[in-house]
């Protein structure tokens, strides 16, 4: 059929990849909403305090549950 080896084959797929990569990386990124992220890592966050809470409130558990809490101060 086509007289291509393999070497030209993969190289004309790269080159095609690398174009429609050029070609996405121009178009406007899509907005992301950061309010479902921050409502998952509030249902996180009550899920640890209830563990912290039935597990007698080991302070490693509470300890992370409050650097979680601060790291996700910058979403709110």
């Amino acid at each position: 059929m086509h007289k291509l080896d393999e070497s030209e084959i993969e190289r004309k797929l790269n080159d095609a990849r690398q174009k429609l990569f050029d070609a996405r990386e121009r178009r406007v990124k899509p907005a992301r909403d950061e309010k479902i992220l921050t409502g998952w890592n509030g249902l996180m966050l009550a899920a640890f305090a209830e563990a912290a809470r039935v597990l007698q409130s080991r302070k490693s558990r509470v300890e992370r549950m409050r650097r979680l809490r601060d790291g996700m101060r910058i979403f709110c």
